[in-house]
């Protein structure tokens, strides 16, 4: 017995293909080790909230959003690729284990007179029937199977992560646009002051060119500045017109284009962003999009094992039962009962170049992909860093302007003061509030590029989102 069980051994042993040695490229980065500078302070701490765009407290905003989130065609998108992959997985399992089909066959035919069928079947028309049930299961004692449902769920969670990506990435885009939309009006606003102190100043010029007192130069020039501010209004109404366009986009064309067109405009919100102390630990389940490229590398390593696994015999059973006639009167008889078992085994002896070379190929697609996860990683941290300064250096900008606009502001209100006095002219007075106007408007495009840059850490930081525990356990 000893010596039918270490023969059967060697047999299974001697079907075995030769595993061509592993020597990976690349090696996986620790997420955990992400830092960053500790010269990076902001006002606040932590990470985003599922629902981030919610604490601007804007119900204009949150209707756009959750809009965007039902009708956009880029996760329509995101959700047939999520669905796609199910269908994958479906196909794994199918494969996998037992193996149950039924089938039925009538042939009718005319026998020859000098073949298998002896008189008076011989030279005759007969129908054989046959309805059978066939089973058959693979013991895949070698994991193959296994390896590949597992890369398929793999697959499955890396496009469910690329859905959440793709959700995060629509929400900051519809909430900057949104807000780039809100700074042209109100820019619009205080170029229109603008432009009536302007037109002040050239009527003021007009009527001491009538006077004598200026030269007609002077009003010339007054005119030429109205007509800059109205080229300025122009293009602000332009770029609020497309800003308009885009958000019906994002929302989906066939969205409710009334609430789009009726959008009314209100004062930019302040900022509140932040960075959290805990980023690399928490970095991989926060960004969706590092989940998928983890996904992904999870699934190639796991494409290898299978491919490992074909080196090996591979080892089967089928059988089959039934009812097999040549009569239809017949063919549910008794005696017309058949059935069989095929145990099977077939050895890969011959076929190690190919097998080969398949893995080797996703061994390389492998460390691409590893490759690809790691400078994903190194591009995440990168992005928090850059977004983290950029509102960083956006706020220190806006302390400093607005203490520009504090004196401009003090002088000003000193020329109103003089002209009260009758010490000065009201031209004193327009010219002195036009660098208070052009302060306001500088001010508010910091302001909304201090947005941009929060929405842009937000989205750093993953938007809100968070892998399920059991899917980051899985991951690391």
């Amino acid at each position: 017995m000893k010596q039918k069980l270490a023969f059967g051994i060697l047999v299974l042993l001697a079907g075995c293909a030769s595993i061509p040695d592993d020597h990976p490229t690349v090696q996986m980065r620790d997420a955990a080790a992400a830092q960053l500078s500790t010269q990076l302070k902001l006002a606040q701490e932590g990470w985003p909230a599922a629902r981030w765009w919610t604490r601007y407290h804007d119900d204009q905003l949150n209707a756009l959003v959750d809009a965007a989130l039902k009708g956009s065609p880029s996760l329509a998108v995101a959700q047939s690729r999520v669905a796609l992959a199910q269908t994958t997985v479906s196909q794994a399992r199918a494969a996998d284990g037992l193996n149950v089909d039924a089938s039925i066959r009538a042939t009718r035919e005319l026998t020859s007179k000098y073949g298998i069928y002896p008189p008076p079947l011989a030279g005759n028309w007969i129908t054989d029937t046959e309805p059978m049930i066939n089973a058959s299961y693979d013991f895949d004692w070698w994991g193959k199977h296994k390896a590949e449902i597992a890369s398929a769920l793999g697959e499955t969670a890396a496009a469910q992560a690329d859905y959440a990506a793709a959700e995060q990435q629509l929400t900051a885009a519809v909430a900057q646009a949104y807000f780039d939309w809100q700074a042209d009006q109100a820019r619009i606003q205080i170029v229109e002051q603008q432009r009536d102190v302007q037109d002040h100043l050239h009527q003021i010029a007009a009527r001491r060119v009538q006077s004598g007192l200026d030269t007609d130069a002077v009003q010339r020039s007054a005119r030429g500045d109205v007509a800059n501010q109205d080229s300025v209004i122009a293009q602000l109404r332009t770029s609020e017109r497309k800003d308009r366009e885009a958000l019906r986009a994002l929302v989906g064309a066939t969205g409710d284009v009334a609430s789009i067109d009726q959008l009314k405009a209100v004062p930019l919100p302040t900022t509140a962003g932040g960075v959290p102390t805990d980023l690399g630990l928490n970095l991989l389940s926060r960004r969706p999009d590092l989940q998928a490229a983890r996904w992904r590398v999870e699934a190639s390593v796991k494409r290898t094992d299978a491919d490992k696994a074909a080196f090996y015999p591979d080892i089967n059973i089928s059988a089959f039962i039934g009812f097999s006639s040549i009569s239809l009167d017949d063919f549910l008889k008794r005696g017309t009962r058949t059935m069989g078992i095929t145990p099977g085994i077939s050895f890969p002896i011959f076929d190690n170049g190919r097998l080969s070379a398949g893995l080797q190929g996703d061994r390389a697609q492998r460390d691409v992909i590893i490759a690809q996860y790691n400078q994903a990683l190194v591009n995440a941290v990168q992005d928090v860093a850059n977004q983290g300064i950029a509102l960083q250096g956006l706020s220190d900008q806006e302390k400093a302007m607005t203490a520009y606009l504090r004196a401009t502001e003090a002088v000003r209100d000193n020329q109103q003061r003089r002209m009260q006095n009758g010490l000065t002219d009201q031209g004193s007075v327009l010219r002195a509030q036009l660098p208070v106007l052009l302060i306001q408007e500088q001010l508010l495009i910091l302001k909304n590029r201090q947005l941009a840059a929060e929405i842009g850490l937000t989205h750093a930081l993953g938007g809100g989102y968070e892998a399920p525990a059991d899917t980051v356990a899985q991951a690391k």
